[in-house]
């Protein structure tokens, strides 16, 4: 850190790709992490700090430069300029390949981004990873002394809760002040109302293909775990976590059995099944509890994709259908999961807010709108519809049970890969 009487410098070291850019970089442009966002995201850490914005606003009102017009967010008043500390920095992107192009030898991109991205599956514009090699300079010029030094006690806090661009929840985008220590645990729990930190520990860490694809594979596995259920091939299908959690905390049913048992989504039997789940295949008809949309408490899409079953295929060749998701008043488009990843390094460290209070007690609507690519023909659950809720805000849902739950079911799919490091008492 280099201090002046109305500036201060920092370097930010980068541990994961920033994932945001809309054309392929190149060494020349001023390709950097965006002051424009990053100071609204400090501003409102700041804020948080200082207390209600009432209050604020009454005994910091020279601090302030300028009240949004929502009335819950100010802009403070200081500058801030990041630029990169070298022209070094690697460009991630798609390996769009096929697989005869990989077999005549065809060249992919130096570097690769992972495959828990899939934005660019698409025909739209393509997105981009950087990683800036040599880390950047941040500078902060302020002429109030207060806030200048609440800012320097406190900036290295923020950078340990905050990732930045497209899917930073999912650990894209972390930053931490170089050379700065900091208890990231206690920061992350502070910061996020669960209350509690997970960690989980992989043997490499940099800025190579293979580095960022291990971290990313691993924070895939951890929340297909949790929200989907992960299908490991010839190995045993692991349960969604969420949904395994609901029926025996909660005695709820989810809407994966009854998107099947109404013939909304198909049903594929092709993954070895655990005989104690009372959801999927042959056990979903079973399930005596009433069903909800409990995948919502963990974040809303637009939509799902789901194989054909094996006896429907053509040629071998599985087919996707799109299930499309939409709350019946519209009043709600998509909510981000409240599950959060921050990497530092090769620690990658998993945390949570409790779950939007807008999500309960609401009605959705699932709907068949058939293959996802025209070619493929006609599916015979097109335009099949049902209606589920949300679960209601009364059944006491707790992230932090959910979370310590995860842990013990996690490490015994997968093995001791968890940690529960930091909690605090709600």
């Amino acid at each position: 850190m280099k201090n002046s009487k109305f500036k201060t410098e920092y370097k930010l070291k980068q541990h994961t790709m920033l994932l945001h850019f809309q054309a392929k970089p190149s060494s020349g442009e001023n390709v950097c992490l965006r002051a424009s966002e990053v100071k609204p995201k400090l501003d409102r850490f700041i804020l948080k700090k200082l207390g209600e914005i009432k209050t604020v606003k009454e005994k910091y009102s020279s601090w302030i430069q300028a009240e949004h017009l929502n009335g819950n967010d100010v802009a403070f008043k200081y500058r801030m300029t990041i630029v990169r500390c070298s022209e070094r920095m690697n460009i991630y992107e798609t390996d769009h390949r096929t697989r005869r192009d990989r077999n005549n030898g065809v060249p992919g991109p130096n570097f690769v981004l992972p495959d828990i991205y899939y934005g660019n599956m698409g025909d739209g514009p393509q997105k981009y990873g950087v990683f800036f090699i040599d880390g950047l300079k941040i500078q902060i010029t302020c002429f109030i002394p207060d806030l200048k030094k609440f800012i320097e006690e406190n900036i290295a806090e923020f950078f340990a809760v905050t990732n930045f661009g497209t899917m930073q929840n999912k650990g894209f985008g972390s930053f931490t002040i170089d050379r700065e220590y900091i208890n990231y645990e206690d920061a992350l729990v502070n910061k996020y109302t669960a209350r509690i930190c997970l960690k989980a520990t992989i043997q490499c860490s940099g800025e190579s293909s293979r580095a960022q694809s291990n971290l990313f594979k691993m924070v895939k596995d951890i929340y297909s775990v949790m929200k989907s259920g992960q299908n490991y091939g010839r190995f045993p299908y692991i349960r969604s976590c969420i949904y395994k959690y609901m029926h025996e905390e909660h005695q709820m049913g989810n809407e994966k059995a009854w998107m099947k048992r109404e013939n909304i989504a198909p049903i594929r039997t092709t993954h070895k099944m655990p005989v104690d789940t009372p959801e999927p295949h042959e056990h979903f008809k079973v399930d005596s509890h009433k069903c909800y949309y409990v995948r919502a408490l963990l974040g809303i899409g637009e939509h799902l994709e789901w194989y054909e079953p094996k006896n429907e295929e053509i040629n071998g060749r599985s087919r996707k259908e799109k299930i499309e998701i939409k709350e019946v008043n519209d009043e709600i488009k998509r909510v981000a999961s409240p599950v959060f990843f921050k990497i530092v390094d090769n620690v990658i460290y998993i945390t949570a807010d409790e779950p939007n209070l807008q999500i309960y007690n609401k009605e959705f609507s699932f709907r068949n709108k058939g293959y996802t690519k025209q070619r493929d023909g006609i599916s015979p659950r097109l335009e099949n519809e049902g209606y589920i809720s949300t679960p209601d805000q009364g059944m006491n849902f707790s992230m932090k049970d959910f979370l310590k739950y995860f842990v013990t079911y996690y490490n015994n799919e997968r093995g001791n890969r968890l940690t529960i490091i930091k909690e605090l008492e709600v």
